[in-house]
């Protein structure tokens, strides 16, 4: 049950909170009025002592607008009735038992064994076991209320064609106390995408900007959002400026990127980049052959990756490049010109960079190396006379 409250978007505190005097089962609605809290750290005599580990304290909502009336699936509402139930045969049995129960939280939905509210390691460690049995990746209780955003803003924006105010709905939804929270809280999930998600969303097909700059905590912020070729809709927020025409010139350079497709909607790490490009497009698509591909993995790991790795590709420079190759030795730098060629024209394409800095990179590259190579030519041509009259002259000795 708690889980599927947090999926509602509800804060941890806000459903230690809960008194099942909340729940209307017959609108269906959940009302958010209160939060449980650990109790603070008590300074005494300049030191910070705890009052206890699993103190709670009751206390009203994080902010005016966190207290709200909430929608929520039918379900929700059966698994609160089986809940009390539970809670009032596990206190009758303590008590027939004599053993420790506390009547301090009688009415609250989230209690533990003793009658006590339940901590937040509790659930966190509950969650941990669960995530670790169903072999996914291992959540937290905050990172639901962020997954809960997320699919209310993708469920709307299928829906709506203008996801400004999706969110609108979802930060009220949520109880944040401006939007700006639940544009940050979206974008950084959105940007986290996997490279996979990220590369093959395809390219802008469309963008829709607010018509007018907004203000947000004494500052100006441009928001808008990106639809790509896969249906994918990405908001944006862009900012903190300090006056509304800074604002209004960076939104007019936005547009101008995105007319000339040269807008980088997402940055993506150099190591996430080749994985991709090497083992999905050169492999899968391209269908190189298995020494091309054991060649271009050894030149991206042992060469490329150990410069680059932890950048995004769209601060990689020619200057970099030509770091990597003057690394290598002559003969890989045939395949490496391949490898440096490709994947930065996929990445121009699907407008992960602004610029290839590759083509200068290898055109610089190759110049030097026929520069070298002919002086070479003309050392060995002026000295092999010499070299020769001397092995003649040792000869007639």
């Amino acid at each position: 049950m708690v889980y599927c409250l947090m999926l509602h978007g509800l804060r941890y505190g806000e459903i230690r909170g809960l008194c099942f005097t909340d729940f209307n089962k017959q609108e269906r609605t959940v009302t958010v009025r209160r939060q449980a809290v650990r109790l603070s750290d008590v300074d005494y005599a300049g030191k910070k002592i705890r009052v206890s580990r699993t103190g709670i304290e009751i206390k009203a909502t994080k902010t005016e607008e966190s207290d709200r009336v909430l929608r929520m699936l039918e379900i929700i509402f059966s698994l609160a009735e089986e809940r009390r139930d539970w809670l009032e045969l596990r206190k009758e049995t303590r008590k027939k038992n004599k053993k420790e129960w506390s009547d301090e939280y009688d009415g609250y939905i989230c209690i533990a064994d003793r009658g006590e509210i339940k901590s937040d390691a509790t659930l966190n460690a509950a969650l941990k076991r669960i995530c670790a049995d169903a072999g996914i990746p291992i959540v937290t209780t905050h990172n639901l209320r962020h997954i809960a955003a997320t699919m209310m803003f993708e469920y709307g924006t299928r829906n709506q064609d203008h996801p400004e105010e999706i969110l609108l709905h979802v930060s009220e939804y949520l109880g944040h106390a401006n939007i700006g929270t639940t544009f940050d809280v979206y974008t950084a999930y959105m940007e986290a995408e996997s490279r996979i998600d990220i590369i093959a969303r395809g390219p802008i097909v469309e963008w829709k900007f607010r018509d007018s700059i907004t203000s947000d905590h004494g500052k100006y912020v441009i928001r808008f959002s990106l639809t790509f070729s896969d249906g994918t809709v990405l908001p944006k927020q862009i900012g903190s400026f300090e006056t509304q025409r800074d604002a209004q010139d960076k939104k007019n350079e936005i547009i101008g990127q995105l007319a000339r497709k040269e807008y980088i909607a997402s940055q993506i790490l150099a190591e996430n980049f080749y994985d991709y490009w090497l083992n999905e497009h050169m492999v899968k698509v391209r269908k190189i052959k298995y020494g091309t591909f054991v060649c271009y993995r050894n030149i991206i790991q042992n060469y490329i990756l150990p410069i680059i790795k932890g950048r995004t590709m769209d601060v990689v420079t020619n200057d970099d490049l030509l770091k990597i190759l003057d690394s290598m030795t002559p003969g890989l730098l045939s395949p490496a010109y391949g490898v440096f060629g490709s994947s930065f024209k996929y990445a121009k394409k699907h407008v992960l960079i602004n610029k290839n800095p590759a083509t200068s990179a290898i055109s610089i590259k190759r110049k030097q190396v026929s520069k070298k190579e002919a002086n070479e030519r003309a050392a060995a041509a002026k000295g092999g006379p010499s070299r020769r009259r001397q092995k003649g002259r040792m000869q007639a000795r």
